[in-house]
């Protein structure tokens, strides 16, 4: 006979299942954060310019103070370029980036598993992405130096 109740198998499984949902996702976003990080350091590559990824401030804080967000181009996010006068060698998705970045997963790394990621991910302050519409200041089929596509 087991010393555990049918309550207690069932709350003790339900703990777990809700555990390994927070380190799969919270595995996801730091290899996001990971990639966007390596970006900026990247700046000069230019490979993702200010009409896919910038840095912002929102007013997003605990008590509604503003702090750094970066505010990702859906289209950028899952859809890679391709080569182009500005981008001979075209541009990968920050979805397949994310996936290189991150270790080895028991599930398969999906659109559906990044999206429930940044959407149902709660850190001790809160949610963690949030989507809105954005005017990106720059456009990246915009060459800078020409100002012509």
């Amino acid at each position: 006979k087991c010393p555990a109740s049918a309550a207690e198998l069932v709350a003790a499984v339900v703990r777990l299942r809700d555990l390994r949902e927070r380190e799969i996702y919270l595995a996801v976003l730091h290899a996001f954060l990971a990639v966007l990080t390596q970006l900026a350091r990247d700046k000069g590559k230019k490979s993702f310019g200010e009409g896919s990824v910038f840095e912002a401030t929102r007013p997003w804080g605990r008590q509604g103070e503003p702090c750094g967000v970066w505010v990702v181009s859906l289209h950028c996010l899952l859809r890679a370029s391709a080569p182009s006068t500005l981008l001979p060698a075209g541009r990968p998705s920050l979805f397949s980036l994310i996936q290189q970045a991150l270790p080895p997963l028991a599930f398969p790394f999906t659109v559906d598993l990044l999206k429930d990621s940044l959407r149902l991910y709660q850190s001790p302050y809160g949610p963690v992405a949030q989507t809105e519409e954005v005017e990106f200041p720059a456009c990246d089929c915009i060459d800078e130096v020409k100002n012509r596509p």
